[in-house]
């Protein structure tokens, strides 16, 4: 029994991701260009959204993490803006093509989730990251803007199966605390 209980404070100290730097987890990160399309989008600084939502500023780039995790990239303010995203200076992705049409969706990130804007999703496994972004695509007549991304956890195989090692141990208790009682 006593294998069995080190085993899983084991496993509870090692299940979940570790997340190191400037960027962490269920936080909105604000970040802004100015410049043409190629500029590299920096830092900016912290706020709260016109619907509530805390923005923090993630520091100057690259931003840093370890484990897996899902990164969450939106536009902000008028829409027509598009982002790539590199993680160690490898090319991951870009965000979803705008609709460039002056639309406006203020500052708040989860009011800037609608189809005009540009957003996208992308999914880290374990490792080291250092995350980068270069704007595209800018809307008419900008020279400067802002976007905000977020990370998220991914549940890790090990925190699943702590899970269930867990249903295992109530099971068998339940089961001993049964005999124990008919005797």
């Amino acid at each position: 029994m006593k294998k069995i209980i080190v085993g899983l404070v084991f496993l509870a100290l090692s299940a979940g991701p570790g997340f190191c730097s400037a960027i962490s987890v269920g936080n909105w990160y604000d970040d802004q260009w100015n410049g043409t399309v190629g500029t590299a989008v920096t830092d900016d600084t912290a706020y709260t959204g016109s619907l509530l939502t805390v923005v923090l500023d993630p520091g100057t780039p690259p931003w840093t993490f370890s484990g897996p995790a899902i990164l969450v990239v939106t536009d902000l303010y008028v829409d027509g803006d598009q982002f790539e995203v590199f993680d160690n200076d490898v090319e991951v992705g870009t965000t979803s093509t705008p609709v460039n049409d002056g639309t406006t969706c203020g500052d708040d990130p989860v009011g800037c989730t609608g189809s005009d804007w540009s957003h996208g999703t992308f999914v880290f496994g374990a490792g080291s990251h250092s995350i980068t972004m270069t704007v595209i695509a800018e809307g008419t007549g900008n020279t400067s803007g802002n976007g905000a991304f977020e990370l998220t956890s991914v549940p890790e195989p090990a925190s699943f199966g702590l899970m269930g090692l867990g249903c295992l141990g109530l099971v068998l208790g339940r089961r001993r605390f049964r005999r124990k009682g008919e005797i």
